[in-house]
Formats: structure tokens, C-alpha cells, sequence
């Protein structure tokens, strides 16, 4: 994989029913569970990070990422600051929310990293190339929590812009 210049400016919120529009990203990791009667699939993508869901009666999925190819149902990045996102699919209620640090090794990042150690956590990690051998190199981490509800948590890091973007979304049957 080369590296590409990419802006945490050009990610964008997607939220959609359209699972099969899925597969036109490049997956590089996956992992999957059942958990309270909800099939989640996680995993990172060439261009970020998403977030399958699905039970008997509904599915839906979360896709985070930088790109060109924009989709009506996708959230600018400049709309979701300062702002949480919520939407129900059936019986599946979904909130989001993304919060900007301005720096790539904060005690936030060292918070989330901590959760790799309890056994409700699953969790992926990507470094991406850097820009140069010198160079912090791009990662994107996911975790999935299932301590009582489902928590999805991601840190995108920007080396060259020396800023980490962070989500949190959370998944309740209704």
C-alpha cells in the first residue's frame, strides 16, 4: 500500500441501509460477533473505518471515511462538529459522535488504548504508510465494546496535520 495524502477534513458520516455499496471500498481488516441477538461486523477500510450491524428485522451500517465519492445519505465532516448524529433502523437505535484533538498522542488516545485489555473489547488496528521513514505513520484503530450495550470507538490519527480524530457510536435495541 502507497501513502496518500488525506485531510481529516475530507472524512464524512455515512449511515445507510445500502450494505452491498459496502464492498466498493478496499477492506483490510475484519472481525465479527454476535452479541444480544445483533450480527456486528467491524473492520478497517482503505479509507477509514465502518461498522456493520443487522438482526432479524433490521441492518444498517456506519461508514467513516476520507474519499472522494460522496453519497447523498453521507455526512460532511464540517457538519458533524460540534454535533451528535442519531437515526433508527427497526427496532436498532444508532447515535454518533466525533470529537477533533489537535494533537496525535493524547491522554485521550492512551484511554482508549487501555480498553485492548478487557475481555468485553475487540478491537482492529491499521498503520497506513507514512509520507516519509521519518514520519509518524497514519493509523486507524477500532474498538467494539459489549460490556451491556454496544459501543464503537475509533481513533484516526493525521500526522501531517498533527490531529486525531475521534467517534463513539452506540447501538441500542429498542
Amino acid at each position: 500500500m502507497e501513502f496518500v495524502e488525506q485531510s481529516h477534513k475530507d472524512l464524512y458520516l455515512r449511515v445507510t441501509a445500502d450494505i452491498d455499496s459496502l464492498w466498493e471500498y478496499k477492506m483490510l481488516s475484519k472481525a465479527s460477533l454476535n452479541f444480544q441477538g445483533l450480527q456486528i461486523e467491524f473492520g478497517i477500510l482503505g479509507e477509514s473505518h465502518y461498522v456493520l450491524v443487522a438482526n432479524k428485522s433490521s441492518r444498517f451500517a456506519e461508514v467513516f471515511a476520507c474519499g472522494k465519492k460522496k453519497y447523498d445519505d453521507g455526512i460532511e465532516f464540517s457538519d458533524l462538529i460540534g454535533s451528535s448524529f442519531e437515526k433508527q433502523f427497526g427496532d436498532i437505535s444508532y447515535q454518533f459522535e466525533m470529537e477533533v484533538v489537535n494533537e496525535l498522542e493524547s491522554s485521550k488516545l492512551s484511554r482508549l488504548r487501555e480498553k485492548r485489555n478487557d475481555p468485553d473489547v475487540k478491537y482492529l488496528k491499521h498503520d497506513f504508510p507514512a509520507k516519509d521513514k521519518d514520519l509518524s505513520h497514519p493509523v486507524t484503530e477500532v474498538y467494539l465494546n459489549t460490556k451491556g450495550v454496544i459501543i464503537v470507538e475509533s481513533v484516526h490519527t493525521y500526522p501531517n496535520e498533527n490531529v486525531s480524530v475521534f467517534t463513539k457510536s452506540n447501538f441500542f435495541i429498542t
